[in-house]
């Protein structure tokens, strides 16, 4: 009995570490790859690496709820606009100056998150101290207490919008 539950333990850890490699490629596509479909197919490959951890953690709600927001509302917005842009007008000018000015912001906030989980005096849980949620409590939860999330998510799609529409006129203007 217990051999199985190592088997299983080891082959979650496997996938974990599977999906953490999945993440980082598809962040490293999103940012780095020259052509926007590419791009915008990294950010669907990393942000499914997310939800798998959501779904790893064991909210199956979270995890559900990424992939409709980010995988299935805005990576296909921005593949519309993609589409509906003028493939003609690419242009491939990389300044190194613009790398870094781009670069600095960036680190900034991740230099700021590190420090503060190194100082930051973590509190350990017991895993089964949470008592069971169901769906209607989870919603209860996420309409009333957390309702500003899901005003940011919804700022986060318009934003998407917006930018997809100005990236498929811009291409057909210019």
């Amino acid at each position: 009995m217990t051999d199985s539950l190592f088997d299983l333990r080891i082959a979650g850890e496997i996938i974990f570490f599977i999906f953490v490699g999945v993440s980082i490629a598809g962040a490293v596509i999103a940012v780095f790859s020259k052509r926007m479909t590419r791009a915008v197919l990294g950010l669907a490959l990393y942000a499914l690496g997310i939800a798998v951890f959501y779904l790893y953690l064991g909210s199956a709600f979270i995890s559900v709820m990424q992939l409709l927001i980010y995988v299935g509302a805005i990576c296909v917005v921005i593949a519309f606009a993609v589409m509906l842009a003028d493939p003609s007008k690419q242009s491939d000018k990389r300044g190194v100056i613009k790398g870094l000015l781009v670069l600095i912001p960036g680190i900034l906030p991740g230099l700021g998150l590190g420090y503060l989980v190194i100082k930051t005096d973590w509190i350990i849980v017991p895993v089964g101290r949470f008592p069971p949620l169901s769906a209607a409590d989870i919603g209860r939860k996420l309409l009333v207490e957390y309702c500003l999330v899901f005003e940011v998510i919804s700022l986060i799609f318009l934003v998407a919008v917006i930018g997809s529409v100005i990236v498929a006129r811009m291409g057909r203007n210019e």
